[in-house]
């Protein structure tokens, strides 16, 4: 059985039982989703695919509100823009924009607010150019985030899917400072887990848990401005139960999960005691 709902003017038909971010998603039309895994349930906690639907209060978010027949949806309304858009300002002021680089070591938050280019809401990027509108968004992520000054730049920073959501409202900088962030993870021989570059969405604890390996090392500690990832008893990476399958680095939409340049430990460093006794109890 199908519905068919209306998405910024256009009639999208999906099988019943879907969600309005899968409506919005099958019309072709780009939307920040930065806590939804394609392959995993709605998390909810992004709240950054946030949408209009007539008839009905406030600005759902798309991803956990259920499709129904006759709906009609907007995503670029002014109103919603505006909220997605104030969203995201307070996302992207979790990151710094030093973690893009990759670099390890301790980071520092700038003293004062970066300014914003624009305060209204903006329309989307022509289709002109080529490519995806992602992509355009997202753009090649070969820029160094860094200026003359030494101030770190978002604007030149590539935090992968948080770039892109922001590219799409106009956002080049957070209107606050970010915080200090807890140390990076660089325990495990394949990659780093730099809390510097992460936005709370909770893919990598999601995927860790209920993904196909169903290993269950990482998860959210903490709560409010001190909820961070890590493992049981807040180890290191290492001396979990993590049998480095990657997939919370594939779910990562911001790269705060990201290889190592170089490993940092032969290959044989990953099979240690933990990871053979691990092995051992799955078998």
């Amino acid at each position: 059985m199908h519905i068919t709902l209306t998405v910024n003017g256009a009639k999208i038909t999906i099988p019943d039982g879907a969600s309005v971010l899968d409506a919005v998603n099958a019309s072709s039309t780009y939307i920040s989703q930065l806590c939804k895994d394609p392959d995993m349930k709605p998390i909810g906690a992004c709240r950054t695919c946030l949408v209009q639907i007539e008839g009905q209060r406030g600005f759902p978010a798309s991803c956990s509100t259920p499709a129904r027949d006759g709906m009609v949806v907007s995503t670029e309304t002014a109103d919603v823009r505006r909220i997605r858009r104030v969203v995201l300002e307070l996302t992207l002021a979790m990151v710094m924009p030093e973690a893009a680089s990759g670099r390890v070591g301790e980071v520092s938050p700038s003293p004062s607010p970066s300014p914003i280019k624009g305060e209204g809401p903006t329309p989307s990027p022509s289709p002109e150019g080529g490519g995806s509108e992602r992509e355009r968004l997202v753009g090649s992520g070969d820029g160094g985030p860094s200026t003359g000054s030494g101030r770190a730049d978002y604007a030149t920073a590539d935090f992968r899917e948080l770039t892109a959501a922001a590219r799409h409202h106009d956002l080049v900088a957070p209107r606050w400072a970010p915080r200090q962030r807890e140390p990076i993870d660089t325990s495990s021989p394949v990659f780093n887990i730099d809390m510097s570059a992460c936005i709370m969405c909770g893919r990598c604890a999601q995927g860790c848990q209920d993904g196909h390996q169903f290993i269950g090392a990482i998860d959210v500690l903490g709560a409010g401005q001190h909820a961070r990832i890590g493992t049981f008893d807040n180890k290191p990476l290492v001396e979990s139960i993590c049998t480095t399958c990657g997939t919370c680095l594939s779910v990562c939409p911001t790269g705060a999960i990201h290889t190592k340049e170089q490993a940092a430990l032969p290959l044989s460093a990953m099979d240690t005691e933990e990871t053979r006794l691990n092995r051992g109890a799955r078998a």
